[in-house]
């Protein structure tokens, strides 16, 4: 009697932790993950407008998820540059968690520091630099 018990204590037990590992790889347990990179997410549209009076840049635009996988949160920075490439202004906007096909229009302002005839715009983890990305990748 007593083996038989063990065994029924064991086939639970077993059949308990199966249970709690599918839960936790589909991500249904603790409020699922995250499984797409940030490579997904593309700036899809952009436009900017400078304001030399007050000395700002006001950037628009939208982010797609290409991909086939939720995205993690990510900040999308945008560097104001000068025609030698000099960095002129840079600021941040955070892009939520997307779903796969799903967008997320941002807006965002930059103070400039000089005159500015392009900008570059990177999507990094949140709250990293564009710098700690690329030693990253």
């Amino acid at each position: 009697m007593c083996s038989s018990w063990t065994a029924r204590v064991r086939a639970t037990a077993i059949l308990a932790l199966a249970g709690i590992t599918a839960l936790m790889e589909t991500g249904c347990l603790f409020g699922g993950r995250a499984t797409g990179s940030l490579d997904q997410l593309v700036v899809t549209q952009y436009r900017y407008n400078t304001d030399e009076t007050h000395d700002i840049a006001r950037v628009y635009g939208r982010v797609d998820n290409t991909g086939d996988k939720r995205t993690p949160a990510a900040d999308l920075v945008v560097t104001l540059r000068s025609r030698s490439g000099a960095m002129q202004g840079q600021n941040r906007v955070a892009i939520p968690s997307l779903d796969a096909g799903e967008t997320y229009d941002f807006s965002l302002t930059v103070e400039m520091h000089g005159k500015t005839t392009h900008l570059d715009m990177e999507i990094v983890p949140t709250g990293a630099s564009p710098a700690e990305s690329q030693e990253d990748s």
